[in-house]
């Protein structure tokens, strides 16, 4: 299939997701999708109480800008608290293109060495099937 999980360890923040998007736009663009639909789930949002990420507006914008341009849509998934109130708003300023000045939040160093052995393994497997 074409469906693509990438990890992110507990109390992973912006930075890590950062890492992740040079790869996510790779795929996109060998994929080259006609349309994108985005699982938007917002829990992941820092407070919100459902999961143990900590992102915050600078990912959900960022996220959303995956789609500008793109014929797109998306599924409200989660979050219900912080994350639907902020994550969802920046989601749709990233898809609308429109500028921010959300800072990036950094996740504790031993969450970004466990990050970084699972980016490397998931690269590995991921070299079998698209161009990155």
């Amino acid at each position: 299939g074409t469906k693509v999980n990438l990890l992110i360890p507990p109390r992973g923040s912006d930075d890590l997701y950062e890492e992740l998007f040079p790869l996510i736009q790779s795929i996109l663009e060998d994929f080259k999708p006609a349309y994108i639909i985005f699982s938007a789930g917002f829990d992941g949002f820092k407070g919100d109480g459902l999961s143990s990420l900590n992102l915050t507006d600078y990912t959900f914008y960022n996220l959303g800008s995956l789609g500008k341009g793109k014929y797109s849509s998306g599924v409200l998934e989660g979050g219900y608290g912080i994350g639907l109130e902020r994550g969802l708003q920046a989601f749709i300023k990233g898809l609308k293109g429109e500028a921010t000045d959300y800072a990036k939040e950094k996740s504790p160093d031993s969450v970004k060495s466990r990050f970084f052995d699972y980016l490397e393994k998931e690269k590995e497997i991921l070299r079998n099937y698209w161009k990155i």
